[in-house]
């Protein structure tokens, strides 16, 4: 072992292996915690933000720098011949396709399985190979006579996939790549590779708390930046560390943990968990909705926090639902009216969050129909002026418990809640707190759910902001500049479905990338004072077929609208459950994998799609 300070070359040489590397094996012995050269090393790939992954090369419990550098990470014991035969696979998943050159797995594979043991069996005194290091050419290079238990290195791949249908694919967003495979809309999948995805809008000013549902078997992680990208000063929430054992939160992609919390079983790789992240003032709170937070740190200096991105990586895939952006809005009168006007709750769904604002009597219905007579579920919250809130078997029936609430809703700002419903169980709170009532509706006589109606009245006016139910809500301006904000359209789905509301001139682009490119569809509703619609082979391109279609979209009103495509080229466009007025078949077709949206030339509009995710 060197334990001598590195100079010159060797130093150099250090370097470059780090910058040139896609993850850092870290091969940990107590020797290794003592070599001034290998904390170099190590301390460099921390800095440059390269994915770590540590080895136990012996029963060593890493403590001192050694111990904040490798925080909550999962490690793989390959100190015997049995544990590296065993913790093998897993380290071969955890690493994925980080180093690999595409079209060699083979024998890549072959240098890089025995390589590992070499190291293993060197670092527990078995043998005296030195380590390798994997260049970007993929040869094999000594890490000059650093001999001692340095971390192994492998380094990007320099060819880039051919996308296959059905496949992950790196995707072009303007000026930036991210591993696209999305499976439908507001529900994303990530691989089994530490690297945060951006994918969402910007969180609105006003939204300090944002829920989602995760599917992983541990080692989820979300990021809170300023940017739309990782940033040097950002929050880093760990879900599920060191095998689904803690959580922490950090100041920092692999920072060290601020704080850390024990959570053996929080995530399930068969069931979604349903949890929020608060970032209000100077508080980061985090917690299962319909609960208190197991989670909460306090930092004097809060971040400025715009954009979310998540992850998941050694050895874990998560398959994740965001509900908290593009919220659907609608507005309730002083009525006493029932709104069904959201679709079926699926069946696997049994928590819906909402936001609401109004000074008192919101009326929520849980109702086998689209009616709220009969059986059903009726919740008022904020009763009484505002005072309490009950839990009703029918409408206007008898109160089966009741809570007192007061000032729990307010009229000039949103309240964000949930209600749970589970075989007759019923959970009703504000998101980030505990229940603030449940009722159970035992002796199997619990009411079918599957819609739900809200309502105001009794002298007040409600808005409401719904966002479990698979359809977001957009605005476009007058300025026909398309906005790329829904995931990719998943390989299987050829008819796309949506709402607009606008004068006129509305825009839909079919794209190979998430942005404008020179050869993409190009589909106008209503052009010509709402006069005509078309077909293009490119934006502002040669109109290719026409209709006549007066009248087609409203200002005041949603029309409802689909898209078919297929592989043989046909695209077909029409009125929802009507035959198509727009029929075109392109002897070449161009891929279709994104959809944009815009108006212009004097129209705004009001968008909603409805296929992702149903």
């Amino acid at each position: 072992m060197d334990v001598d300070k590195m100079e010159g070359s060797i130093l150099q040489s250090m370097g470059e292996a780090v910058e040139n590397a896609a993850v850092v094996l870290m091969c940990i012995s107590s020797k290794y915690q003592n070599s001034i050269s290998c904390r170099t090393e190590a301390e460099y790939a921390f800095k440059k933000n390269r994915p770590i992954i540590p080895l136990m090369a012996e029963n060593h419990d890493p403590t001192g720098w050694l111990g904040v550098l490798l925080g909550s990470r999962l490690y793989y014991r390959v100190d015997t011949d049995d544990q590296l035969n065993q913790n093998f696979p897993a380290l071969i998943r955890a690493l994925g396709d980080k180093g690999r050159i595409l079209g060699q797995q083979n024998g890549n594979s072959e240098a890089f399985t025995g390589s590992v043991r070499d190291m293993a069996r060197h670092y527990n005194g078995k043998s005296s190979n030195q380590q390798n290091i994997f260049s970007r050419s993929g040869k094999q290079r000594n890490h000059g006579n650093n001999n001692d238990g340095g971390p192994m290195k492998t380094s990007s791949p320099s060819v880039k996939p051919e996308r296959q249908h059905g496949q992950k694919t790196e995707t072009k967003i303007c000026e930036r790549t991210y591993t696209s495979t999305a499976t439908g809309f507001n529900q994303y999948e990530t691989p089994d590779k530490y690297e945060y995805r951006y994918v969402l809008p910007a969180i609105p000013d006003d939204r300090k708390i944002i829920t989602f549902r995760v599917k992983a078997n541990s080692d989820a992680y979300i990021t809170l930046s300023s940017e739309n990208k990782d940033v040097e000063h950002m929050y880093e929430i760990v879900l599920g560390g060191s095998r689904n054992n803690i959580s922490a939160i950090r100041l920092g992609r692999l920072c060290k943990n601020e704080v850390q919390v024990s959570t053996p079983g929080l995530l399930s790789p068969d069931s979604f968990r349903h949890i929020y992240v608060s970032f209000a003032g100077q508080e980061i709170r985090v917690g299962h909705v319909g609960q208190e937070p197991f989670m909460k740190y306090t930092h004097k200096d809060p971040y400025d926090v715009k954009f979310i991105g998540f992850s998941t990586g050694f050895g874990s895939t998560g398959v994740w639902e965001f509900c908290t952006f593009g919220y659907n809005q609608y507005k309730t009168s002083d009525e006493y009216s029932y709104r069904f006007v959201l679709p079926e709750i699926p069946e696997y769904k049994r928590t819906l969050t909402f936001r609401v604002m109004a000074a008192s009597d919101v009326h929520i219905a849980l109702s086998p129909t689209k009616e709220d007579s009969g059986d059903i579920y009726e919740i008022v919250l904020g009763a009484g002026g505002n005072t309490f809130s009950t839990i009703r078997l029918g409408k206007l029936g008898n109160d089966v418990t009741t809570a007192d609430t007061p000032d729990l809703l307010n009229s000039a700002e949103f309240r964000h809640f949930y209600v749970s419903f589970q075989d007759g169980h019923i959970l009703v709170g504000e998101v980030g707190h505990k229940h603030i009532m449940e009722y159970e509706h035992g002796d199997g006589d619990s009411f079918p759910v599957n819609f739900v109606g809200f309502s105001t009245g009794f002298g007040n006016t409600g808005v409401w902001e719904f966002c479990d139910f698979g359809c977001n809500n957009y605005e476009t301006p007058d300025e026909y500049n398309y906005r790329y904000v829904l995931p990719e359209i998943p390989a299987h789905k050829q008819t796309i479905t949506f709402r607009v509301m606008a004068g006129g001139d509305a825009h839909i682009a079919l794209s190979s990338e998430n942005c404008d490119v020179k050869e993409m569809y190009e589909i106008v509703l209503g052009a010509g004072g709402n006069t005509y619609s078309g077909l293009r082979l490119s934006k502002l391109g040669h109109t290719e077929v026409t209709a006549d279609t007066e009248d087609l979209l409203s200002a005041t009103e949603f029309r409802d609208f689909y898209i078919s495509f297929d592989d043989e080229g046909t695209l077909q466009i029409g009125r929802r459950e009507e035959e198509p007025f727009l029929s075109y078949t392109h002897e070449d077709p161009y891929p279709i994998r994104f959809i944009g949206f815009s108006t212009g030339f004097g129209s705004t509009g009001m968008w909603e799609f409805l296929d992702f995710g149903n």
